[in-house]
């Protein structure tokens, strides 16, 4: 019988590529889905693969003037970028037969664009998760105190500052969940064994007729990626 895992993320996790790839190597799902256009998808990777070929020169570079913990950091940050596109990427090309299957409607530019609306401008939290942070920036940030947050934003479930804006909740959350319910029931009525969905945590556990609910009817299992830290 076939089973659906769908995985919840905070898309700045600095944990986030460990965390999906235990998870992955567990499963061992034949098809993933990802929160992704085909377009996205392939410019996540290429852009991966640009970071790894540059990381050693980039890892001296950044050493000489930040310092090894601070460079580690950097790295991280750099790394944790469109993780759930590339992990699930790489999983596919270890294990063949595994297939990746992006099931987004919206390009993200496109949802940035509606996300910055909702935040007012200065706004720390949306700063964090909404925007990419600069190396100088980085190196004067805490590790530990910058990954507390993002696990923070795993326990987020409401959605009022989205529903104040009814087009935007519309076109954010309603438009984009009624795309991705179809591609996932397409994809997952064409598997004998496992697939893993990974998106927002917010489109699966958010407090509104989420994702999750959408597709009660495959009895999925819902977790949020820290809950693989429960697991050596």
């Amino acid at each position: 019988m076939a089973r659906l895992y769908m995985v919840g993320t905070n898309h700045r996790d600095l944990k986030g590529p460990k965390r999906l790839e235990k998870f992955l190597n567990f499963v061992r799902p034949d098809l993933i889905g990802i929160e992704s256009t085909e377009e996205d998808y392939i410019s996540r990777i290429e852009n991966h693969e640009k970071l790894k070929s540059s990381e050693a020169l980039m890892k001296l570079k950044l050493s000489q003037e930040y310092g090894w913990k601070k460079t580690e950091f950097i790295l991280k940050y750099l790394n944790s970028q469109n993780y759930e596109s590339w992990v699930s990427y790489e999983f596919s090309k270890r294990n063949i037969g595994t297939k990746v299957i992006p099931c987004d409607k919206f390009k993200k530019e496109k949802v940035t664009a509606i996300i910055n609306q909702i935040y007012e401008v200065g706004n720390a939290s949306a700063d964090f998760l909404n925007r990419n942070l600069s190396i100088e920036e980085l190196s004067k940030l805490d590790f530990e105190e910058y990954q507390s947050h993002m696990d923070l934003v795993y326990h987020l479930s409401s959605i009022e500052e989205f529903k104040k804006d009814p087009e935007m909740f519309r076109n954010l959350f309603l438009l984009r969940d009624s795309w991705t319910e179809l591609k996932i029931k397409k994809a997952f009525s064409e598997t004998e064994h496992t697939m893993v969905y990974v998106g927002g945590a917010m489109h699966i556990f958010g407090d509104y007729y989420n994702l999750g609910e959408r597709l009660s009817d495959l009895s999925p299992v819902r977790i949020k990626l820290p809950e693989m830290d429960k697991f050596n």
